[in-house]
């Protein structure tokens, strides 16, 4: 069945597809928000699933296109000492 019954299930852990809290989500739309994604799987690879729409909401409409298009992986877009995300004219000097 493509599964081993020695090995343990994979953990799973919830998300939201918004940048809104749940509680400002109207509840008719909360259902195509709302999913649970594997526990060890990054960000990166969980962004690069979801609709397009939605990674221009989250890293801005030039910022995901460069993702979308490969040329800048998620974690390039901050500086990992300070968690300051990199403005788009700082990113273009380090893909360069």
């Amino acid at each position: 069945m493509g599964f081993d019954r020695d090995e343990p299930p994979k953990q799973m852990r919830p998300y939201i597809r918004s940048k809104k809290a749940l509680r400002n989500i109207p509840e008719g739309e909360r259902n195509q928000l709302i999913g649970r994604t594997r526990a060890d799987e990054s960000y990166g690879v969980w962004l690069k699933r979801q609709p397009a729409k939605f990674q221009d909401e989250v890293l801005g409409v030039a910022k995901g296109k460069l993702f979308r298009d490969g040329k800048v992986s998620i974690e390039r877009f901050v500086d990992i000492s300070t968690g300051r995300e990199y403005t788009l004219d700082e990113l273009r000097k380090r893909i360069n």
